[in-house]
């Protein structure tokens, strides 16, 4: 009863509230970001004991989600949460053994208004975010998962994923956005005597999650884009105002 309750009040199985990024996909993207610089962001960590950069792109994201909904007048009171998306792959590892995946689901804070508090709450409810034991676990729980669950059941789950209220996608459901880092070089990239001035990454969308970050790090900034579906973002240009706005408030 209590599921049945839960579901026709649009939340999820693991409480995620109902943004309008977890709508239907169509084939239409837009992308946007911008590139700051790295000094901002490792003076906001600093004040913070145990945060890291990570820490900080997501106090950052989940201030841009903010500033995006009062705007729209659909902030919720319960904080978003995040798919984070980090490459646990050991740095000794062949390339060919590929990437290895950890998802973990982050709460954003987005019910906190001052970005140090933000901050503060996101490094004490994530203190493990770069735990190697952990990182390990979750990478192995997922490909169990895609290891040992027959292919045409997955295609079935991921059908019947986008169908409105279905309990498939509210499964599947876990975040409001995903957030994907890379890290670049520390020194200055070169192809053919042009210099490379940046980087990023046109994410791919999935169902019940129309809106991805990427943070990319080379030599002293930080790239921060995103990626969303046109039908749940037909501004992009005002999304990208509000990471101005939620960098501008660090300094």
């Amino acid at each position: 009863i209590r599921l049945a309750h839960r579901l026709l009040n649009g939340e999820t199985l693991s409480g995620t509230p109902e943004t309008r990024f977890g709508g239907q996909l169509t084939a239409s993207r837009v992308f946007e970001g911008g590139f700051y610089a790295r000094k901002i962001l490792d003076d906001y960590v600093s004040q913070i004991p145990g945060a890291t950069l990570t820490h900080a792109i997501a106090a950052i994201c989940g201030e841009a989600m903010r500033l995006y909904f009062i705007k729209h007048d659909e902030l919720n009171e319960t904080s978003l949460n995040a798919l984070l998306e980090v490459n646990v792959r050991n740095a000794g590892a062949h390339a060919l053994a590929g990437n290895r995946i950890a998802i973990k689901q982050i709460l954003l804070n987005t019910n906190i208004e001052y970005p140090i508090d933000r901050l503060q709450a996101i490094v004490t409810t994530n203190n493990t975010l770069h735990s190697v034991e952990e990182s390990e676990q979750t990478s192995l729980k997922l490909r169990s998962t895609y290891e040992n669950i027959p292919a045409p059941i997955l295609a079935l789950l991921g059908k019947r994923a986008n169908r409105h209220k279905s309990l498939n996608r509210q499964l599947m459901h876990e975040g409001n956005c995903g957030i994907s880092e890379f890290n670049g070089s520390k020194d200055p990239l070169y192809l053919l005597g042009a210099q490379l001035m940046g980087f990023t990454s046109v994410t791919p969308l999935y169902r019940g999650c129309g809106l991805m970050f990427t943070a990319s790090t080379y030599c002293d900034q930080v790239g921060i884009t995103f990626t969303s579906d046109r039908s749940m973002m037909k501004d992009p240009e005002f999304m990208r105002e509000c990471l101005d706005t939620a960098i501008n408030k660090i300094t």
